[in-house]
């Protein structure tokens, strides 16, 4: 009875005769061996020198050239022309006529191509049709209408709106720490026209400069408001009172027209101004004018 060692070898022996494969030290053996190799040498091609024929190319033709102009006698076309067209009135279907006609056609278009220039020369015309300002102005304008903003909805929505909502803003309500603004937008129309759109430069020189003249002045050479001052401090009449009477006019062209009380006595102007400072003063006119302290024009 054989013991598990034996087994156990004659195990490995019978595989090691089946597969023969090395334990290593045959390996070992041969790594530590150096064989010198030698680089094998590139082998050298003769070049062999190509002639390349460039291709001469020609530059290619944007326009097909013009066969040369037969020589060709207008007035002679225009005459053959004419009395085919004559002979056709008296007969429409004269094939002859019909012939003669289509012949000159050709003949006439062929001179005419003859005389064309060039492709690309500058005949010293574009031959664009500029268009005047009053066909610039005139017509549908497809870009706006002219009442685009007076017919335009309120605006109910949007970021601007939210934000003033959340300061505390409610629609119908003016803007201003008072809440004293204005509650309609401007209503204007839309300018359609160019007329007018120049710079101060271009505009004719004939027309007189507006002066814009201030406040009227008195003999003294005072202005009315202090003038009446002065007046009412010499009588002891107290302070003469200036109340706003009538404000007209759209919010950018207002008129406003004030009247002065002086010892229970008022004074109103006819018409009014356009600044709130020059109503004060011819207010303060009228009155001086009606006591004879100016004299009236």
């Amino acid at each position: 009875v054989k013991s598990h060692q034996e087994k156990t070898a004659e195990q490995s022996r019978q595989l090691r005769l089946q597969f023969p494969v090395s334990s290593g030290q045959h390996h070992r053996k041969t790594e530590s061996e150096w064989i010198p190799v030698s680089p094998k040498k590139a082998e050298v091609i003769p070049s062999t020198q190509v002639a390349v024929i460039k291709p001469t190319t020609k530059p290619a033709r944007v326009f097909r050239d013009a066969p040369d102009p037969p020589n060709m006698d207008i007035s002679s076309i225009v005459s053959q022309r004419l009395m085919a067209m004559r002979r056709l009135q008296e007969n429409p279907t004269d094939p002859e006529a019909l012939t003669q006609m289509y012949a000159a056609q050709q003949n006439m278009q062929s001179w005419a191509e003859s005389k064309q220039l060039p492709p690309g020369q500058f005949t010293g015309s574009t031959g664009v049709k500029v268009l005047s300002q009053a066909e610039l102005a005139s017509g549908y304008q497809a870009w706006a209408r002219r009442d685009q903003l007076q017919v335009a909805a309120p605006v109910n929505s949007g970021m601007g709106m939210a934000l003033l909502q959340k300061m505390g803003w409610r629609p119908g309500e003016g803007l201003g720490k008072n809440k004293e603004g204005t509650l309609q937008p401007l209503l204007l129309e839309v300018k359609m026209d160019k007329k007018g759109l120049v710079a101060q430069e271009e505009l004719p020189s004939r027309q007189p400069h507006q002066i814009v003249r201030g406040p009227p002045r008195s003999l003294e050479g005072k202005h009315p408001v202090s003038l009446l001052n002065e007046y009412c401090s010499r009588r002891k009449y107290g302070p003469p009172i200036f109340e706003l009477v009538d404000e007209a006019g759209p919010d950018h062209k207002k008129n406003f027209l004030f009247k002065v009380k002086v010892n229970g006595v008022e004074y109103k102007p006819a018409v009014g101004s356009p600044k709130k400072k020059q109503a004060r003063a011819e207010a303060a006119e009228v009155c001086l004018k009606t006591l004879g302290i100016l004299p009236s024009k």
